[in-house]
C-alpha cells in the first residue's frame, strides 16, 4: 500500500488509541530502522495507491520492463 508514512503512522494512532502509544512509538522507530537496510518497494509486484473514490491498483516497480546493456 503506497501511503505517506506520516498519514499511515497517524491513522494507526487513531485506531489503536492511546492504550497502543507505546507500540506506535516503537513501530515508527523500528520501521525507520528496518526500511534502512531492506528496501522492499523496488521488489513489489503491485502497488496499491488510496485514492478519494477508492483504491488504485498498479504494476509494481518489480514487474516494469528493464532495459539490459
Amino acid at each position: 500500500m503506497e501511503l505517506p508514512r506520516e498519514e499511515s503512522w497517524a491513522r494507526g494512532r487513531r485506531r489503536d488509541g492511546a492504550e497502543q502509544r507505546e507500540f506506535w512509538d516503537g513501530w515508527v522507530t523500528a520501521e525507520h530502522a528496518h526500511f534502512v537496510t531492506d528496501p522492499s518497494r523496488p521488489h513489489a509486484d503491485l502497488l496499491v495507491l488510496q485514492r478519494p473514490e477508492g483504491y488504485e491498483m498498479l504494476p509494481g516497480p518489480a514487474t516494469s520492463p528493464r532495459i539490459r546493456p
